[in-house]
């Protein structure tokens, strides 16, 4: 958990109608770490207001005071970003990206979202599945919980003592085994009225 700064709250404002009493004043986080161990990562930079921060994470080296800079040391991060965001950095930057995004799409590895046709079919197909009778086949919902296994347990072995399971010592010979008394840990503590003036 984390203190919002004024700041964050003003700007977070405008999702309260605009009533900054309603904006929580604490947030849950994640550390850098944390995101670095992510499979992928994708970041959304949008407007000239982000430009400085994406100028600093990706030509710039890995720094405590950019964040997002580490990002540089993931192996599968994504930055999505709009023609402002980029108004900082070097025009050669972009123009490297532009060619990389070029070349992707020219070889059927563009970055098209599907359509909303194809979206809601497969949507509709996986509420059917989900809906339909129970079967042997795991399609249905129980498919998403482990079968239930009962435990079994065995009685705890009565023991007997450890020096009847130790092998004999030479020269000990002779000597008295005692067995301690079993008490409980409150008869062997000073109960606290006793000592007090």
């Amino acid at each position: 958990m984390k203190t919002l700064a004024y700041d964050t709250l003003q700007a977070n404002s405008r999702y309260f109608n605009n009533d900054l009493s309603a904006v929580p004043r604490m947030a849950l986080t994640v550390g850098v770490q944390t995101v670095l161990d992510a499979r992928e990562v994708v970041v959304i930079i949008t407007g000239a207001h982000k430009a400085l921060a994406l100028k600093k994470c990706i030509e710039e080296g890995v720094n405590h005071m950019w964040t997002l800079s580490s990002l540089q040391q993931h192996p599968h991060a994504m930055i999505v970003v709009d023609e402002d965001a980029t108004l900082e950095l070097q025009v050669k930057t972009v123009k490297y990206f532009k060619s990389i995004e070029q070349v992707a799409t020219s070889e059927g590895f563009g970055q098209s979202l599907p359509s909303e046709a194809s979206t809601r079919k497969k949507r509709d197909s996986i509420l059917q599945e989900l809906h339909s009778p129970k079967s042997a086949s795991p399609t249905n919902k129980n498919f998403l919980f482990p079968p239930v296994q009962e435990i079994q347990r065995s009685a705890s072995p009565v023991l007997d003592s450890m020096h009847e399971r130790l092998p004999a010592t030479p020269g000990l010979d002779g000597l008295e085994v005692k067995e301690l008394p079993l008490s409980n840990m409150h008869d062997r503590v000073d109960s606290p009225t006793e000592g007090v003036l």
